[in-house]
């Protein structure tokens, strides 16, 4: 078992690499859970989505009426001569009224299939949660990776701004080289400038948190500890993909094209209608009697004769839909099945890195700083050597942080295509 020396590089491998730090006090920091909570609240296109829902519902009940009747007003057969009202027994003034009923089922047809596709605004809103959680999850875990990394450098600069003393006091003991002193200081420019790049980069990223969580992203945030929650089974996927918001939209989708073949097939069946009117007629006949007023009922419909180019071509279109919307959701699951496959491989790849670096990697780094400073302080190493043996554990320990961001970062992916097991 390795022993590592005091300082504060030693305790960062020790107590953020071994995992990450521990949380911080409860109440202090904005935790993920609650910038989640934050961005699902301020996000405006689910607001979006679910008024559109609301909307085609609304549009559902409407589709199910039958047509606003018509009003007939009117008089007929008046005399151009005298334009008088009581002169001629045909003259009348007419009031009428007409119902259309559209053909077969069509009304609650149409109804079904834009409830069908509300279905749709409903998957798609539960898509877009998925995508605000998943992209506020790879923003912090970014975001916790800089300041990580920012961590262990700026610890590093600390080591050699100490070291620098001890090497301008073995050099004016005539123990050490000038170069020495050059470059310890060299290593702490090149410290200070990946500071400063990271810097720059966590400003960025705070930048695009504040489109999600608003102002919050510039206050103190708990980037420590970072937990999502556990992964499905990897045999689990396939149905778990079935299920995911764009496959269910796709899928409702189809059961809309569906609706709409049984809706093209009610254009074999006549529209009708339904008119009465009522006509009241003015003056006497040659007899002195009062004319009598009339009444008119009539019923209609239409005579689906030419069905060749114009209902058979619509079943046949309603028909392509319901398969290209068929051939989407195939599509949709094979191509989100393969995605999250992919990303279940590189979360398993980096998980196993990591175990190689944690068990052997770091600890051997450690060891070869430790063995090298024994060495340089024994004259049986050059210092330059000790600087490479702490440049390479700084390396590894970068390493670290970088592999279990990607890790979490992958394990985010899985989670928005096959939904939280939470």
């Amino acid at each position: 078992m390795f022993v590592f020396p005091r300082g504060l590089l030693a305790r960062y491998l020790i107590s953020l690499f071994c995992l990450l730090p521990a949380m911080a006090q409860a109440g202090e920091r904005l935790s993920l859970d609650d910038a989640q909570s934050i961005a699902l609240a301020r996000d405006l296109e689910i607001a979006r989505l679910d008024a559109r829902r609301e909307a085609m519902g609304e549009r559902a009940i409407a589709a199910a009426q039958l047509p606003d009747p018509g009003v007939k007003l009117g008089l007929m057969s008046v005399p151009v001569d005298s334009f008088a009202l009581d002169q001629e027994p045909m003259t009348q003034m007419v009031v009428g009224a007409q119902q259309m009923f559209p053909a077969g089922e069509t009304r609650s047809l149409r109804k079904e299939q834009i409830l069908v596709q509300s279905q749709v605004q409903t998957a798609m809103a539960d898509d877009r949660r998925r995508q605000v959680v998943a992209q506020l999850r790879r923003l912090w875990i970014e975001l916790a990776y800089k300041e990580t990394a920012a961590r262990v450098q700026r610890s590093q600069l600390e080591l050699y701004q100490g070291l620098s003393d001890t090497v301008e006091t073995r050099y004016t003991a005539g123990r050490g080289g000038q170069q020495d002193i050059v470059r310890v200081e060299l290593e702490q420019n090149m410290l200070q400038e990946n500071l400063i790049a990271l810097k720059r980069d966590s400003a960025a990223l705070r930048s695009n948190l504040s489109e999600w969580i608003g102002e919050a992203a510039f206050g103190e945030l708990d980037l420590d500890g970072l937990v999502l929650p556990e992964l499905p089974a990897q045999d689990s996927l396939a149905p778990r993909i079935a299920d995911n918001p764009m496959v269910l939209a796709d899928r409702v989708q189809m059961e809309a094209s569906q609706v709409g073949e049984q809706l093209a097939s009610q254009r074999y069946k006549p529209d009708w209608g339904v008119e009465v009117s009522y006509g009241i007629r003015d003056g006497v006949d040659p007899m002195g009697v009062s004319r009598p007023d009339f009444f008119s009922a009539m019923v209609m419909f239409s005579v689906p004769m030419f069905t060749g180019d114009r209902q058979d071509r619509m079943v046949a279109a309603a028909e392509a839909d319901t398969r290209a919307a068929l051939s989407q959701v195939k599509n949709r699951q094979r191509t989100l099945l393969a995605r999250v496959q992919a990303a279940y491989e590189r979360y398993t790849a980096q998980q196993e890195m990591l175990a190689l670096y944690r068990e052997e990697v770091l600890p051997a780094s450690r060891a070869n700083v430790i063995a090298t400073l024994n060495a340089y302080q024994g004259q049986r190493a050059s210092f330059d050597e000790y600087i490479r043996a702490e440049n390479m554990a700084l390396e590894k320990t970068l390493r670290v942080a970088r592999l279990t961001a990607d890790s979490l970062a992958a394990q985010a992916e899985i989670l928005y295509l096959a939904g939280d097991t939470q």
